[in-house]
């Protein structure tokens, strides 16, 4: 049986819907809903349609970039940590009272999710982006394909909703 797995983040510069990238190539983000797998026998139009009506009322999120430091397993992936945030929260745990109320999920890294959540800016390796500013405005989400085509080397943007 085939497995879905996705990732629910907010691009600091907005994707193209149907924009494929390859994994290790992530365009910078904030993870909203860490990687997760749907059940195989779920509707993805539907699955679609939840995750938009359920962010329906919310509104753009302003934050504030933190420190720079080390996450991972290994304590060697480099991010910006964000300053605490009641919206970007609310929006999390609102997604995942939606994911949880409507479909069989599994995280990747459960530990990550829910009061553990830590919303952060990972820093792609690859030249090192710079971030030019401080603080921004999150105006929508994107729902990221983790294994597009059953390929995991790629990740495609199957649906961008705004605020």
């Amino acid at each position: 049986m085939k497995e879905n797995s996705f990732v629910i983040v907010a691009f600091l510069k907005s994707p193209d819907e149907g924009m494929v990238f390859d994994a290790s190539q992530w365009p910078l983000h904030i993870t909203v809903i860490p990687p997760f797998f749907v059940d195989a026998l779920y509707d993805q139009a539907t699955f679609l349609k939840d995750i938009e009506q359920s962010t329906s009322k919310t509104e753009s999120i302003s934050f504030t970039i933190g420190e720079k430091t080390l996450f991972g397993k290994n304590n060697d992936v480099p991010v910006f940590t964000l300053q605490k945030n009641a919206g970007l929260e609310r929006l999390h745990n609102l997604l995942l009272k939606t994911l949880h109320q409507r479909y069989r999920v599994s995280f990747t890294e459960p530990q990550f999710v829910g009061e553990n959540y830590r919303p952060h800016i990972t820093i792609v390796q690859q030249g090192l982006y710079a971030i030019d500013h401080r603080e921004a405005v999150i105006k929508m989400i994107s729902i990221v394909d983790r294994l597009p085509s059953g390929d995991s080397t790629k990740r495609k943007v199957i649906k961008n909703i705004e605020f």
